[in-house]
């Protein structure tokens, strides 16, 4: 079971909030603002800080010190040096089963098409010198060059490849171009092994709204 809340922003609008039903009673003791950050919104909070302590305000005086405490790791504490990767994309989709610790090279890759792109694929654009399609991905801070294509199908799946080859699989719907060849992509890169059984690849996928029970 799950619960759902609004939380409703002057700036960002009116966002709905989804959270296991076990943890409505210490979540409900705060109240929830809104972040945008990559293409969605997070739940916050301000809390006093762990350690204790004042501030000094020149307009009230003596207040206490805050610090800025975020649902996801409310419902899901997080180790230091890792970061809570939301695995459907949906960052108010804080269901425990949505949740998962990981490195932030993982949480990178698991991540929407850029606004700013405009071939419309992933690690795609267009190379006006060459008058071709260029492929690329990055990985470990670097990026890669894949090549030039004539077809922007093409430069699409050598990227889809790149991302089963290089990157840890989290959701294929949001990692790859076409999601529906990962299998086609895994043969040809030769990894048939784990085509033998496919009830070890664990696919987690989430609607973004109008979650079910």
């Amino acid at each position: 079971m799950h619960r759902e809340f609004d939380i409703v922003s002057k700036t960002h609008g009116t966002h709905t909030v989804f959270i296991d039903e076990e943890k409505w009673e210490e979540v409900s003791q705060y109240t929830w603002s809104l972040r945008k950050k990559c293409n969605t919104y997070y739940a916050k909070t301000q809390i006093n800080h762990p350690d204790g302590g004042w501030l000094y305000c020149p307009r009230n005086g003596q207040r206490r010190r805050k610090t800025t405490l975020q649902l996801h790791t409310l419902v899901m504490p997080c180790p230091k040096g890792k970061q809570i990767d939301h695995i459907n994309g949906n960052g108010l989709d804080n269901r425990k089963d949505n949740l998962h610790v990981v490195d932030p090279r993982q949480n990178s890759q698991n991540t929407q098409i850029s606004k700013l792109n405009t071939s419309g694929y992933k690690g795609v654009s267009w190379y006006r010198q060459h008058g071709k399609w260029l492929a690329k991905i990055n990985d470990r801070g670097r990026r890669y060059f894949l090549g030039y294509f004539d077809s922007i199908i093409e430069a699409a799946e050598t990227y889809d490849k790149a991302v089963c080859e290089y990157h840890d699989l989290i959701n294929l719907e949001r990692q790859l171009n076409f999601p529906e060849l990962y299998n086609e992509y895994m043969v040809e890169l030769g990894y048939d092994e784990y085509m033998a059984d496919l009830e070890k690849i664990t696919e987690k996928k989430f609607e973004t709204s109008e979650p079910s029970c």
